[in-house]
């Protein structure tokens, strides 16, 4: 019989950074009309032919008397029927579940008989950590927090030796138990002493409230993001701060991020279909002086996946940005609205999946039942 081993943790995802200002606050991870339902809905991630981790959020919530679903950590009272009315659903903390078979005899023992320090069990709890938990988390964190736009969670911390031992962060960070027996029982996963400084853990009635967050088809999506090696590029990261400000009210200082990721959106889009031809590249030289609106309509009308009234639009937003930049104008009315545009149109030009903007603090809504059975 080959050794078995499952290991369970959970990471949590809050962050007090984004949410302290605002009256409705989020606990985690947001969901529309869907929430993942424990382990049935687990995404799994097969590391290698003995090794395979599975990734899930728990319904942990109870319907209150407003009707709501609400997040309640210590109660697991959630209405399937509710669920799919409700606009805005809290995930609550991440959990994961990791299955080694055929685990090193030595490793093997030396967790199962409990020997904190013993070398063996220090190398599997770090080849656990830094091979598999923590890539293939922060890979999520990244996706949910760029690719869906919920900039207010928080990072997993990297496991630094400098700053505690892997046994530390095995426990009070991950929370990481073990178990031989299929699960019916679980022991406390310490590879050696917990030392080291301790740092926190954590990461952190309109119609359409909510459309933003994750429905039931990303959930999957969301799979084949975090198995697949794409990483987000500079114009990314320079659009979600633009998305950040955006949604915080800071929006001179969104307007400015914004302009600055399309012209790295740009770069990239070209850079990326010329295959990184260099004389290929340096032949559009001039296309690159032209002024901004132009290159716009240029790549846009190429691209083929963006309107003609969405060029419109962020030529416009352009335009606002120029006029507060070089002539110190002010902002002019519904310029949120068109910057939301105008993000769309330079998610559409980076490379890989289109990218959300939902708001942090964005109200509830029940579906209607009629609606529901419509729909």
């Amino acid at each position: 019989m080959m050794n078995e081993l499952l290991l369970k943790f959970k990471v949590n995802l809050k962050s007090e950074d984004y949410q302290k200002d605002f009256v409705y606050k989020p606990k985690e991870v947001l969901f529309h009309r869907f929430l993942p339902n424990g382990i049935k809905d687990a995404l799994e991630i097969e590391y290698d032919e003995f090794s395979k981790m599975k990734l899930f959020f728990e319904r942990y919530g109870v319907v209150a008397d407003t009707g709501y679903i609400r997040f309640d950590y210590d109660m697991k009272d959630v209405d399937s029927e509710v669920v799919e009315r409700q606009a805005v659903l809290d995930g609550g903390p991440l959990f994961g579940l990791v299955e080694l078979e055929n685990v090193d005899q030595n490793e093997y023992e030396a967790v199962v008989s409990n020997k904190i320090g013993d070398d063996c069990y220090v190398r599997l709890g770090k080849r656990l950590v830094t091979n598999m938990i923590y890539p293939y988390v922060k890979r999520m964190i990244d996706h949910l927090s760029l690719t869906y736009g919920q900039y207010w969670l928080g990072n997993l911390k990297k496991w630094d030796s400098r700053e505690r031992s892997i046994g530390h962060y095995c426990s009070s960070v991950l929370g990481l138990k073990w178990s031989n027996d299929g699960g019916s029982t679980w022991n406390n996963f310490i590879p050696n002493e917990v030392g080291g400084q301790v740092i926190s853990a954590s990461i952190v009635l309109r119609t359409n409230v909510g459309e933003d967050y994750l429905h039931k088809e990303d959930w999957s999506k969301l799979e084949e993001l975090i198995k697949s090696d794409f990483e987000h590029s500079l114009g990314a990261s320079v659009l979600s701060k633009a998305h950040i400000n955006a949604d915080q009210g800071n929006l001179k200082y969104a307007l400015i991020e914004a302009v600055t990721a399309l012209e790295i959106a740009m770069g990239e889009r070209v850079n990326e279909n010329l295959k990184g031809n260099s004389h290929l590249i340096k032949s559009l030289d001039r296309f690159w002086k032209l002024p901004m609106p132009a290159k716009l309509t240029t790549i846009s009308s190429l691209l083929g996946n963006i309107s003609v009234n969405e060029i419109e639009t962020s030529i416009e937003v352009i335009s606002v940005r120029n006029a507060v930049m070089h002539e110190a104008s002010d902002l002019p009315p519904n310029l949120d609205r068109k910057l939301k545009v105008f993000m769309n149109v330079i998610s559409k030009i980076l490379i890989g999946p289109e990218y959300r903007f939902p708001m942090l603090d964005g109200g509830n809504a029940l579906i209607p039942k009629e609606e529901l059975e419509v729909n």
